[in-house]
């Protein structure tokens, strides 16, 4: 995504900052935190009954289905955003203010932290910004920063990994993004990253889309309609269920940090562990965790659900 929108340099450089920065966070978490008494190690059994073919359909299902589903609503509401400050926003605007571009990072980053911007919804975010004049290293704080120091993921941090790791995770955030982008602006060529400003400039004087950005756009939609469609029918297939297990001891609890389907399945696949739960399902746009058994540890169905980073209300 951040290829097909900012262009090959972006692409490079977003990785190598996550690596450095995530390194350097680890190393220094480790030294702070030391003397802090460590959970115990859980070893999980893994199913290896499925077959190769199986498997190989997993990736693809979660590929194609549950990654789309997961980044579509934030990609969406990104392109959204960037069409409404490409129309309204004049070009060159921040050039015209002249800010100096260490300012403009900095405020890009006190306006990312009580917003959650989603990594994929950023990008085209940030290409519009540099289209309207912002400087490429505050648009890498914003593809850096933006999604990281968001206050749902600083209270997740905090609440599972304590205050010392959460300072640690936000001032390598901070001191990477706000690093590279200054190398972005003072010691690499700004063609570099601009290059998509003159992509944007070319298309409005008349140049035609290409076939395969045409297709590409097509099966995109068509995934992410694909992804809605699933994830209808499987809360239509949820609800016949839990009717037809309408007598049944089921209890429904409201879960706190849930954002994807990758949460989803730990809550579910750790909660049927449990040995009186029979059966466990989630529902991510309700924030809710239903939980079918028999004699069901209310306590301990929290306790299982609290340990993984979330909040059982």
């Amino acid at each position: 995504a951040t290829f097909s929108l900012m262009g090959l340099p972006f692409a490079i450089i977003r990785p190598i900052a996550a690596l450095v920065t995530g390194v350097t966070g680890g190393i220094i978490t480790g030294v702070v935190t030391r003397d802090e008494k460590g959970t115990e190690s859980v070893r999980e059994d893994v199913n290896e009954n499925r077959t190769l073919t199986q498997k190989i359909g997993d990736v693809f299902r979660y590929g194609f289905v549950e990654f789309i589903q997961d980044i579509s609503k934030w990609l969406v509401i990104g392109l959204v955003l960037a069409a409404i400050i490409s129309a309204l926003v004049p070009n060159e605007l921040f050039e015209m203010i002249n800010m100096p571009p260490l300012l403009q990072m900095l405020v890009i980053l006190v306006v990312s932290i009580p917003l959650y911007i989603c990594a994929t919804g950023s990008i085209p975010l940030a290409a519009v910004l540099i289209l309207k004049g912002i400087s490429p290293g505050a648009a890498f704080v914003l593809l850096m920063a933006g999604p990281a120091t968001n206050a749902a993921t600083m209270t997740m941090i905090g609440r599972v990994l304590g205050k010392k790791s959460l300072f640690v995770y936000l001032a390598t955030i901070i001191a990477g993004a706000l690093g590279f982008g200054l190398i972005i602006d003072y010691f690499l060529p700004g063609k570099w990253f601009t290059e998509i400003a003159q992509q944007h400039l070319m298309h409005d004087h008349g140049d035609h889309l290409t076939w395969l950005q045409i297709t590409s756009g097509i099966v995109l939609m068509a995934l992410i309609i694909n992804g809605y469609i699933q994830k209808y029918k499987r809360s239509k297939e949820n609800s016949i269920i839990n009717l037809n297990n309408a007598a049944m001891n089921v209890i429904t609890i409201k879960v706190e940090g849930m954002t994807c389907n990758h949460c989803k399945a730990n809550v579910e696949n750790n909660l049927k562990k449990l040995p009186f739960v029979k059966n466990a399902e989630v529902n991510l746009a309700e924030k809710t965790a239903s939980v079918e058994g028999d004699q069901l540890e209310i306590d301990k169905i929290r306790e299982t659900i609290d340990g993984l980073g979330y909040k059982a209300l």
